[in-house]
């Protein structure tokens, strides 16, 4: 027959203490969880009405997609894809760029972001290339790189739209408009 035994005092103190800083150490983890937690990153892919990139050396061309990349509260890619090029092969239009000092980001929760307000955003980088839906690389023959050049120039976005224009140092100019929905 078994008999109760007594728990020592000491060994409760250590099993709430235990408890305690088991509580303590997951509060960051339980507030990283909350959906209402406002958040530096996401993305934003807004519906369009109407589309269009140009290129050196291209004709302007029609976008399927635009998508905005808040990389942190002050970095921004911003995706151009172009048409289809091939089965699963798109041109693709990178803008980078860098909000100002004291500008408002977009508001992002759980990595999807909104436009609040206009941002006007300096353009550091530009990048073209044929993007695949699995990646960069070769697909049916096609064997390139992305092409990324230092451009300086500005992207507008605000709720009616997205335009972008950037110049390289060589004269170069890229520039891409969208009209939303």
């Amino acid at each position: 027959m078994l008999r109760s035994m007594a728990v020592p005092p000491v060994l409760i103190r250590a099993a709430r203490t235990a408890l305690l800083l088991a509580l303590l150490l997951s509060a960051p983890a339980l507030r990283a969880q909350d959906p209402s937690r406002v958040e530096a990153f996401g993305r934003w892919q807004p519906a369009l009405r109407s589309c269009r990139s140009s290129e050196p050396g291209l004709m302007p061309q029609p976008c399927e997609a635009v998508l905005v990349e808040q990389r942190s509260a002050g970095v921004f890619r911003l995706r151009w894809r172009g048409p289809q090029l091939r089965p699963l092969l798109w041109r693709q239009l990178i803008f980078v760029g860098i909000l100002p000092e004291r500008a408002e980001p977009l508001l992002c929760r759980q990595a999807v972001c909104r436009l609040l307000r206009p941002i006007t955003l300096t353009i550091s980088t530009v990048s073209s290339s044929p993007f695949r839906s699995s990646g960069y690389g070769s697909s049916a023959g096609v064997h390139a790189l992305p092409g990324v050049w230092l451009a300086s120039g500005q992207c507008r976005l605000d709720l009616d739209g997205i335009r972008c224009e950037a110049q390289a140092m060589t004269g170069e100019v890229w520039t891409a408009e969208a009209q939303l929905r």
